[in-house]
């Protein structure tokens, strides 16, 4: 029951209304039909720091085209490259295998 108290608290709060509106894609022009939509973000922290607003103004802005760039990229290997699958598929994003890599040398 408190749990449930203070998040409505918390989500009543203007403030993280405004940044939770900012944070959403689907509110944004040009990146709601963007066909990487599932793999980008956005974030009022870098807008506000780069823009003094924490709403993107552009779709296109240069970390955009940084991010779309990594995406081909990715997505081409994963396309052409026999065996690309299977290292993402063995990389262990939580780091834990990097640890173990790390404790053999």
């Amino acid at each position: 029951m408190l749990i449930i108290v203070h998040t409505t608290i918390l989500m009543e709060n203007r403030v993280c209304k405004v940044t939770c509106q900012a944070s959403v894609l689907e509110s944004l022009p040009g990146c709601c039909d963007f066909v990487y939509h599932p793999y980008c973000g956005v974030c009022p922290v870098i807008s506000y720091a780069s823009d003094n607003s924490i709403y993107t103004r552009e779709s296109n802005v240069y970390r955009c085209k940084i991010y779309k760039g990594i995406l081909d990229i990715l997505f081409e290997i994963l396309l052409e490259e026999p065996g690309a699958e299977d290292i993402l598929k063995s990389v262990d994003f939580k780091g834990e295998s990097m640890e173990k890599e790390k404790r053999n040398f």
